[in-house]
């Protein structure tokens, strides 16, 4: 009688050896490109993501700026004033004259009756905008804006808020 190899177990027809260990290696392979392949997807991501936040709060902080150096022109403590806009270079920075307006109306607290309408005022925004977020001074206050819509940011400075 013959004596068998132990390994003649994993021979197959006509002693030929199974292809486990090319197939282990390629999917080994595989997985570490697929695995490395979504970090680098989503990393990106998360990475464009913090880079807009930051040139958005920038902006946001700058906007603030802008109010408390316009309050100090616009109540004779200076004659001029310079702000740089922050943000990101390839953001575009605007001052749109129309944007948005006020209106002043007199109503009877009682009734709601319009007693008098004092008119219409143009607000006048200064805007900067990066891809899909807008933040803007305007009516004395910061505005931020994003696809999940506009949100006030800052109030008045100080410089003003004091002041009637």
């Amino acid at each position: 009688m013959a004596s068998r190899c132990p390994h003649d177990a994993f021979r197959g027809p006509r002693g030929r050896r199974a292809q486990g260990d090319v197939i282990g290696i390629v999917l080994l392979l595989a997985i570490t490109v697929i695995g490395a392949g979504t970090v680098v997807a989503f990393g990106g991501d998360a990475i464009d993501g913090i880079r807009e936040s930051a040139t958005t709060g920038a902006a946001e902080q700058s906007m603030t700026q802008f109010d408390s150096k316009a309050s100090l022109v616009a109540h004779g403590e200076s004659d001029t004033q310079r702000v740089r806009l922050a943000g990101a270079a390839d953001g575009e920075r605007v001052v749109d004259a129309d944007a948005g307006w006020m209106n002043l109306t007199v109503r009877n607290a009682t009734t709601g009756a319009v007693e008098e309408e004092l008119g219409n005022v143009t607000l006048g925004a200064v805007v900067y905008r990066d891809g899909d977020a807008s933040v803007a001074y305007q009516g004395g206050g910061v505005w931020r804006q994003s696809a999940d819509g506009a949100r006030w940011c800052r109030r008045r400075s100080s410089t003003t808020a004091g002041r009637r």
